[in-house]
């Protein structure tokens, strides 16, 4: 059983079971965005793309999966409106893959690895960032509507992370792209302008692994290999604060229903409650399950109702955890 500290919110992350899958590194992690939906999905160094959904009794089955990429695969993200899963694979591609029809798009362009993919709100619209140093654009037909490069003052090496937001103004809304790269540099994007970049953010030190979007688009959280997470106002623009993790932040994402940012790390999954700037849990790996011992979580995620996240592992486990205890929630 996990240890746990207790938090000071009354909630608590219990564990609850371990699924096997893969066979390599589990890379990413995404659930479906429906709030009443019991599936998520997983990549890994595998190759393969494994469609989870909820048993009647509590537990998790492979439902589908799909292994056709010809390279690793680094990152998934849910369409939206879950018409497709978009799929960035070392094979310099993004594949668009709907398992309920079984079809799939490649999307190519990139000259190097494809590391990171994100869909945007309306589902209309894919980014995807890769170690060719350039972000693409494209719509769900597969066309590349625009490319982020060099000319553009896109990130000055590798791209290891984009996230969309929808941000609200008191007339208008926006779509914007962050991204986080090995330049050590975020970037705010406005992709449909014609200058697309909005404005930097400098903080790290050393290269950025990932950056993540809180629910109501209003928060952006980046982390990098130091194990410094910045976290940044994307309404003004504005730097909020550091928290500091002991080693190398992997993955990080914020609870859909608590003001918590949790972090993936080598030994432990992290939780800060971003309202009190405190660590509010602590799940070392080594105590989840003896199998995990030598393993290092790399990929993270929460369910769309807040009720459960997922932890995948570097040996192709996946761990589940539920929360339990009182909440008063996200007003």
């Amino acid at each position: 059983m996990a240890k746990y500290e207790e938090s000071t919110t009354g909630r608590r992350l219990a564990f609850r079971e371990i699924l096997a899958g893969h066979k390599g590194w589990v890379t990413s992690i995404a659930a479906d965005p429906r709030k009443d939906s019991k599936t998520f999905v997983t990549c890994s160094r595998d190759k393969s793309v494994v469609v989870w959904s909820a048993t009647e009794t509590g537990g998790w089955f492979k439902k589908k999966s799909l292994t056709q990429n010809k390279g690793i695969v680094e990152e998934v993200a849910i369409a939206p409106d879950c018409s497709f899963i978009a799929i960035a694979s070392w094979d310099k591609t993004v594949t668009l893959w709907s398992p309920d029809t079984n079809e799939t798009k490649t999307l190519e362009g990139h000259t190097q690895d494809v590391t990171t993919v994100s869909v945007s709100a309306d589902s209309s619209t894919i980014a995807s960032g890769s170690r060719d140093g350039t972000i693409r654009v494209w719509n769900k037909d597969g066309s590349c509507v625009r490319v982020l490069d060099e000319a553009a003052k896109c990130h000055g090496g590798w791209v290891s992370s984009v996230r969309f937001a929808e941000i609200a103004f008191a007339s208008s809304r926006k779509t914007l792209l962050i991204s986080g790269g090995w330049d050590n540099v975020v970037k705010i994007w406005n992709i449909f302008a014609e200058a697309p970049l909005e404005f930097d953010h400098f903080g790290h030190m050393l290269q950025i692994n990932t950056v993540a979007v809180s629910p109501d688009n209003s928060l952006c959280a980046s982390a990098d290999k130091s194990g410094k997470i910045l976290l940044w106002d994307l309404v003004n623009g504005k730097y909020l604060f550091t928290a500091e993790c002991e080693e190398p932040v992997n993955a990080g994402v914020f609870s859909p229903i608590q003001h918590w940012f949790c972090a993936a790390s080598a030994s432990a999954i992290t939780v800060w409650d971003i309202e009190t700037k405190s660590i509010v849990e602590k799940i070392c790996t080594q105590a989840v399950a003896e199998e995990l011992v030598k393993s290092e979580c790399k990929a993270i995620a929460w369910s769309a109702d807040g009720t459960t996240l997922f932890g995948g592992y570097t040996n192709g486990a996946v761990c589940v955890w539920e929360v339990v205890g009182d909440s008063h929630g996200r007003g």
